[in-house]
């Protein structure tokens, strides 16, 4: 297991990673049709077909196992499946720090009607509402990104989720549920270079570039804390300066 799921896992399983390290001694000397027969109920608990678990990794067992100990939880993009759904889970993971019944801020989340927010807009502005709730008690929502169409997700307190805010792997990225904006603010000694890359990125026409780019800053992406690294790291490649501001 690599080192960035490793930690990742003590800090999301906590007393319970020595059992998980178990099944994954298990898994590695076990046929893959056997251990799959063995775990169905753990497969099924993650909304995953046995008969479809051909392909297993350590990436996939954490998964699986930290839906089934109730560390992480996972929803659909389009929204809950009922009203509630995110707020139940996150009250069953508070649970498991020993946190009593959690007091939602009902003015915060009154702020976020279904029916006039766009499909697939609301479960990011509910975590996002929900996270800075969480946060003056210490704790924040951290999103296990693995590259598909669910919503995984986890609480930890803020310490560690400072510890892992913003990894990038290939195969997964660990998220807060804010949102930032990534403006130029100088555009260093290779004018040349940064002119032709900004032109590029925002296909501005030549005649416009340089008037373009004589703003005092330029917002080159909104995003997450990835996107926003991603696009720190290309400007600075240029020799560009870079704010990376909080908006949401």
């Amino acid at each position: 297991m690599n080192n960035e799921l490793n930690l990742f896992a003590k800090l999301v399983l906590r007393e319970s990673y020595g059992e998980f390290e178990k099944l994954l001694s298990e898994f590695e000397e076990s046929d893959n049709a056997e251990f799959v027969r063995r775990h169905k109920a753990m497969f099924r608990k993650a909304d995953f077909d046995p008969e479809d678990c051909d392909d297993i990794d350590e990436l996939f067992l954490f998964q699986c196992f930290a839906i089934q100990a109730k560390r992480m939880f996972f929803v659909d993009w389009s929204g809950e499946e009922y009203p509630g759904q995110v707020k139940r889970s996150i009250g069953t993971m508070l649970q498991n720090y020993g946190e009593g019944k959690f007091k939602w801020d009902k003015k915060l989340e009154a702020v976020l009607d279904f029916s006039k927010i766009r499909r697939g807009d609301y479960l990011p502005l509910l975590l996002s509402v929900m996270d800075k709730q969480l946060a003056v008690s210490g704790y924040r929502i951290a999103i296990f990104d693995v590259h598909s169409d669910t919503f995984y997700y986890c609480l930890l307190p803020g310490g560690d989720m400072e510890r892992v805010n913003g990894t990038q792997t290939e195969s997964f990225n660990i998220l807060d549920t804010k949102i930032y904006a990534v403006y130029l603010t100088d555009k260093g000694t290779e004018s040349g270079k940064m002119l032709l890359w900004l032109k590029n990125k925002f296909s501005v026409p030549l005649n416009e570039i340089k008037a373009f780019a004589a703003q005092p800053e330029i917002l080159l992406a909104k995003g997450n804390l990835v996107t926003a690294k991603a696009e720190k790291a290309e400007a600075e490649k240029i020799g560009g300066t870079v704010r990376i501001e909080e908006i949401g």
